[in-house]
């Protein structure tokens, strides 16, 4: 590509700059307020800490960053998403780090982690057992949260998953809807009585594999 030019161009009061280390960084969620402060939420490799993890980044009005946290364990944790949750927000995505003194990588599982909006970790879970692989959204709900995402490991079909979390990080409850045809939860929204409403696609082979679109509330 033949750019011509570095030069990037001021419109009004938007700046543009670069923030990132010596690996790789991404920005996958963007959460900002009337005034312009800014938290955005992402993945760094090799990049502020050797590895793979959790990051977010908190900017002030004028766009100037106030700070940024890396988040995880001893192995890989990649973050998937993240959600507003109260005055801080829910990170979530997949991690390969023990979290029980062990030095051994386990498997993939998601990690949840909560965090204040000044980036300090509140708690951190992670949802063994059940065969949830990934979660795509979550969603505040009567004080709760709700994550949403799909079940699949060990080689099974992938099942529509949702997980209810308490504000301090228990687990309330898990489930898995199977419906003998791939299922993915994709979104999620506040829903009537403190529940949540759930969207996703089911992958139907009758139907040339295409999605078809569902709600659960």
């Amino acid at each position: 590509w033949d750019l011509g030019t570095t030069d990037i161009e001021v419109v009004g009061s938007w700046r543009a700059q670069l923030v990132s280390g010596s690996g790789t960084d991404l920005a996958r969620k963007a959460f900002c307020r009337p005034d312009g402060a800014c938290v955005y939420l992402g993945l760094t490799r090799d990049s502020f800490v050797p590895g793979t993890h959790f990051l977010a980044m908190g900017e002030v009005p004028d766009q100037r960053y106030q700070w940024a946290r890396t988040y995880g364990g001893s192995d890989a944790d990649e973050l998937d998403g993240g959600a507003a949750a109260g005055d801080g927000f829910l990170l979530f995505g997949s991690s390969t780090s023990a979290f029980a003194g062990a030095a051994t990588p386990v498997a993939a599982r998601p990690l949840l982690v909560r965090i204040d909006g000044a980036g300090a970790p509140l708690w951190a879970r992670t949802l063994d057992g059940g065969g949830i692989e990934r979660m795509h959204d979550a969603t505040a709900a009567g004080g709760d949260l709700v994550v949403v995402g799909y079940a699949g490991l060990g080689g099974t079909t992938p099942a529509v998953a949702v997980v209810r979390v308490g504000a301090d990080g228990a687990l309330r409850w898990a489930q898995i809807y199977d419906v003998g045809e791939p299922g993915y939860a994709v979104a999620a929204a506040p829903g009537p009585d403190g529940g949540a409403i759930v969207a996703g696609y089911l992958l139907q082979p009758n139907v040339g594999f295409a999605g078809t679109p569902f709600l659960l509330g």
